[in-house]
């Protein structure tokens, strides 16, 4: 296998393509430091909203790179750091590399 780190940043990239394949307006960045990441959408399909929303509407994005990064052997948890639809700007997913994710921990 391949290290953690390359595997997380393949994965992510990985994600990335597929963002900008569900809509080509979205503009996925992907930054690896150690053990976190950060995928930020500008143009999200999703929070293009017309009012403030309360809640992130950013859920798919964090599936999305979750479950790549799962799919190559890295766990993660992730979460809506920030959300266009609810304070404006970029959609920022944080992401702990190596973490148990929600769905395991709910299990253990």
């Amino acid at each position: 296998w391949l290290p953690t780190r390359i595997r997380a940043w393949a994965a992510l990239r990985l994600a990335a393509g597929i963002i900008r394949g569900v809509s080509t307006t979205s503009r996925p960045s992907v930054r690896v430091r150690r053990r976190a990441a950060r995928l930020a959408i500008d143009g999200s399909l999703f929070c293009s909203v017309r009012e403030a929303q309360q809640l992130p509407l950013c859920g798919f994005y964090t599936a999305v790179a979750t479950e790549c990064l799962t799919r190559l052997g890295v766990p993660s948890r992730g979460r809506v750091e920030r959300c266009r639809a609810v304070q404006g700007g970029t959609c920022t997913i944080a992401i702990d590399i190596g973490a148990q994710s929600n769905a395991e921990a709910l299990a253990a």
